[in-house]
């Protein structure tokens, strides 16, 4: 769900680490790090939904969040589980493509 209005509290409260980031309910992990700075560490936020689309959605999608991976304090995974309908092939490509990210083979 939407927690964009429950991180003050946390942050009061001590808890700066968030997972998931649903995209689906419009929380943007790069949103959330220009509102909080590196104060906020984000797992997650990477929409599934492209996941079942074709591979330049899926490098769209992840591309987008590739700063966020400089900036440290950033964990690549899908917004809660990845869907049943999601082919392997998409998945693999995904991974691989954020394996490059990770590992500075492919910029932001």
């Amino acid at each position: 769900g939407d927690i964009r209005q429950l991180v003050p509290l946390w942050l009061e409260a001590g808890i700066n680490c968030f997972y998931p980031l649903e995209r689906a309910s419009n929380v943007d992990p790069l949103e959330l790090r220009r509102q909080y700075g590196k104060d906020i560490l984000l797992i997650g936020g990477v929409d599934k939904r492209v996941l079942k689309g074709e591979k330049k959605a899926i490098e769209e999608e992840v591309m987008r969040l590739a700063p966020l991976v400089e900036e440290g304090g950033f964990i690549y995974t899908v917004d809660h589980a990845v869907p049943p309908d999601v082919p392997l092939r998409n998945y693999e490509f995904y991974l691989e493509l954020v394996r490059k990210v990770v590992e500075g083979r492919v910029g932001a």
